[in-house]
């Protein structure tokens, strides 16, 4: 007899006797853990069949699957098809969070995941490090063993973790593999790509998304949807100069003019977002801003900077620089829809130094006209 056939003798002894085949050792390890791990393929199925539950995880919060998955070159590949038979939960998180999908690519068992993705295993779920399993497979070079199995759910998940972490090559692999008829694709709070990228303030990871976005089959303007959040230009406004200029070089010109007009969700252009930050808003004046430019509420850039905490100085010199004072006058006379103008807005506000210094312009201007 040979040992494989004395040990299957042996083990069917026991289980003749009905053991608790769930028992547990002191690190949660049931009789299917130490069948599988070493690949005991003629002890499996006795264990399973005796009622052995595969769903149970030791301390590590792993499951017979895991481990079969991220051992699978070592052990006889029929176990773990045999487990998923058995209801084995295929997308279960052990301590680390990571799934049988997740390890097997972390061990470049790539037949597990072949074998897991062809039974429906998510590609899309995040382990503690925040990654999915195409994120994980990328630096490995495994992305090429996902290509008859992609999710799309996972490849937009994958694409919008991999904006957040700045991963420039990885954002345009997915980008390729992504369908074009549908992009873009939106997160769960209703953001493209390119507002998680604007938001992220990397660069490097908008320029590339709207790179690829160029390419044929993509949208080229689809930069301007949806209407009903912040545009990409206002909420890159927790970034700088970098990601504006990131934004504005990298789109097609005539997107730029549409981005450049766009209002976002409460009816406020890109500029009124900037005041705040002087290089950005000349830069944008630059590339042809409107400071013409009203709100959904009436408001202009003046009433604006005279409500916040912005620099009402500096949009007045800028809008007689450029514009003119005729257009400088007629601004600080408009009222918004309260029917306020900008001196107004800055009274009602208790902004003394500002009612003061656009009383002081009103004065300089209307002695301008007196001379005339």
């Amino acid at each position: 007899m040979s040992t494989i056939e004395l040990r299957y003798t042996i083990v069917n002894a026991l289980l003749l006797n009905k053991p608790d085949v769930n028992a547990q050792d002191l690190q949660g390890n049931t009789p299917l853990h130490f069948v599988v791990a070493p690949g005991r393929v003629e002890l499996v199925r006795p264990v399973i069949d005796q009622g052995c539950n595969v769903r149970i995880a030791n301390l590590e919060g792993r499951t017979s699957l895991h481990l079969a998955a991220m051992l699978y070159k070592t052990i006889p590949p029929i176990i773990l098809p045999w487990l998923l038979e058995a209801h084995a939960k295929i997308n279960v998180q052990d301590q680390a969070e990571q799934t049988p999908l997740h390890l097997a690519t972390v061990a470049k068992q790539t037949e597990a995941i072949k074998v897991l993705g062809k039974h429906g295993a998510r590609q899309d779920i995040l382990d503690n490090d925040g990654k999915t399993v195409l994120m994980t497979a990328f630096p490995l070079n495994l992305f090429q063993d996902f290509e008859d199995i992609f999710q799309g759910s996972a490849l937009s998940a994958s694409l919008f973790k991999s904006i957040e972490a700045g991963a420039v090559e990885s954002i345009g692999r997915l980008m390729e593999k992504m369908d074009r008829d549908s992009w873009p694709p939106m997160d769960e709070s209703g953001y493209t790509p390119f507002y998680v990228a604007a938001k992220s303030g990397k660069p490097a990871g908008i320029a590339r998304v709207i790179q690829k976005a160029n390419e044929p089959g993509f949208d080229p303007q689809s930069i301007l949807v949806p209407k009903a959040v912040p545009t990409a230009l206002s909420i890159a406004a927790n970034g700088g100069l970098d990601i504006v200029k990131a934004i504005m070089e990298n789109v097609r010109p005539e997107t730029r003019q549409k981005l450049l007009k766009q209002a976002d969700h409460v009816g406020k252009p890109a500029l009124f977002w900037w005041l705040h930050k002087q290089a950005v808003f000349s830069h944008l004046v630059d590339l042809g801003a409107d400071m013409r430019t009203t709100g959904r509420d009436g408001n202009n850039l003046l009433h604006v900077a005279a409500e916040f905490s912005y620099k009402v100085k500096f949009v007045t010199e800028k809008i007689e620089t450029i514009l003119g004072l005729l257009v400088l006058k007629d601004m600080l006379g408009e009222t918004n829809k309260d029917g306020r103008t900008p001196r107004e807005v800055a009274e009602r506000g208790r902004n003394p130094k500002k009612v003061e210094f656009l009383d002081a312009v009103m004065r300089r201007l209307d002695m301008l006209d007196s001379r005339e």
